[in-house]
């Protein structure tokens, strides 16, 4: 008899526990639901074109000199520098700096 009155008592402790568990399943079948969507979204698009092959000779030159490398690095410098003058001439003009 008192192993059972413990196991109800066992139980109404983990009620709370229950609960989260819950609420964790739900959130998870939320996501899962989101899921699903995307994927069959992206079944209903199109195949992608084929990838376009540059001649030999743009490669070769791509080797030496890599245009692409050298935009990916300087775009986020050029970003970072437009803010940070953005920035100062917000500080220059409430007075934080002269």
């Amino acid at each position: 008899m008192l192993g059972a009155l413990e196991g109800i008592l066992e139980i109404f402790e983990n009620i709370p526990a229950y609960i989260l568990y819950a609420i964790e399943t739900f959130i998870n079948a939320f996501f899962e639901v989101i899921q699903l969507a995307i994927e069959a979204a992206v079944l209903v698009l199109p195949g992608l074109p084929e990838v376009y092959t540059p001649p030999a000779y743009l490669a070769e030159i791509n080797w030496y000199y890599p245009v692409g490398t050298l935009i990916g690095i300087a775009t986020p410098l050029f970003t970072a520098y437009i803010a940070w003058l953005a920035v100062s001439y917000i500080y220059r003009k409430f007075g934080a700096i002269s």
